[in-house]
Order: structure tokens, then C-alpha cells, then sequence
């Protein structure tokens, strides 16, 4: 006789259970519907860095010997007009990277690395003035 008792509990506490597991996979379901809007929240992102990088590069401009500033995805550029004079780069880490203008074979790694991708990155810069 107990044991007839439980069944309408046991029942009701299944029910209970799939409907709590299927409201939160409609929540999650709901929250992935559209993947465009979470690449957009992140392109948002990337476009709000990129306009700080642009705006802080053009604190570079009119400074003397410089000939060019370009604003990139994470580092800021900044050419010398100076014979040999190469260019600085101010990272997104706030660090500063001096490359002058020489031979492939005598320039630091990490000098080398930026000048070797610059080709690949170019398209990401923005020339600040």
C-alpha cells in the first residue's frame, strides 16, 4: 500500500526533472540561436582596441624625426626619418621595441618577427598620418 502511495510522487518528480532540463536547454538554446551576435560582440570588441590603438598612435604624429606612424592589431609603429634610423614599436603590453634599420642576419628576434610578419599584417595597419 505504500508503495502505491510513491508512484504519483515518483511521477511527479520525474516531470519535475525533464522539465527543469528542458527549460535550460531552451535557455541555452536560446542564448546560441545566433552565432553572428556573439561574433559581433567580439568584432566589437576588436574594433573598440583598434580605434584606441589609432587614437594612440596619433600622439606620435608631427613628434620630430618621425616619418610615418601606422596603427596596427597590436602594436603601434613608428618609422624615423632619420638615415638608418628604423622604427619604434610600442606593443599593446605597453612595451617598447627599438628596431633600427639593418641587415636581416644583425637584427634582434624579436625585431626580425615583426619585420618578417609585417608583410602578412599590413592590411590590419592603418597609417595615423
Amino acid at each position: 500500500m505504500n508503495s502505491i502511495k510513491l508512484i504519483p510522487v515518483a511521477l511527479l518528480s520525474l516531470l519535475l526533472v525533464l522539465a527543469g532540463c528542458a527549460g535550460q536547454q531552451g535557455a541555452n538554446s536560446a542564448q546560441d540561436a545566433n552565432p553572428a551576435d556573439s561574433i559581433a560582440r567580439a568584432d566589437g570588441a576588436n574594433n573598440g582596441i583598434a580605434q584606441s590603438m589609432e587614437l594612440k598612435a596619433q600622439e606620435y604624429c608631427g613628434a620630430e624625426n618621425v616619418a610615418g606612424v601606422f596603427a596596427c592589431k597590436s602594436y603601434i609603429e613608428v618609422q624615423s626619418s632619420l638615415l638608418g634610423g628604423g622604427s619604434k614599436y610600442y606593443l599593446q603590453d605597453g612595451s617598447q621595441l627599438e628596431c633600427p634599420l639593418v641587415a636581416l642576419e644583425y637584427m634582434s628576434a624579436q625585431c626580425r618577427e615583426l619585420y618578417e610578419n609585417k608583410e602578412a599584417s599590413a592590411p590590419e595597419c592603418k597609417q595615423a598620418c
